[in-house]
């Protein structure tokens, strides 16, 4: 299932977020790894975040909710208007990653 980028729209593969976007950053083989094991609702906690955001992501409270990715156009800004809607939609189910991805999906979000 594709979630979509809130700044360009660009559609993410859930399996790629889940499983190689960590290869993408500077984490080690090993980090990586680790990073892999994590329950799902703590892979956006600590240096993990970091590292992701130093790449270029951005993300909401989930993985779900990419709100920047490192493609986006450098002067994009993301929408408010989804960001929002997305956050509330994360607010209300939680670590069901796979609700919520088929909810933002449901809604064109």
């Amino acid at each position: 299932m594709d979630v979509l980028c809130s700044t360009c729209r660009e559609p993410w593969d859930t399996d790629h977020l889940f499983h190689d976007s960590i290869y993408e950053t500077v984490a080690s083989y090993t980090e990586a790894i680790a990073w892999r094991r994590l329950p799902v609702g703590e892979r956006l906690a600590g240096p993990y975040w970091a590292m992701l955001k130093a790449t270029g992501y951005e993300f909401g409270i989930t993985l779900m909710h990419v709100i920047r990715r490192p493609g986006c156009p450098k002067d994009a800004v993301p929408r408010p208007d989804l960001v929002s809607a997305k956050s509330g939609i994360e607010e209300l189910l939680g670590d069901d990653v796979d609700a919520i991805a088929a909810t933002f999906s449901d809604h064109g979000l």
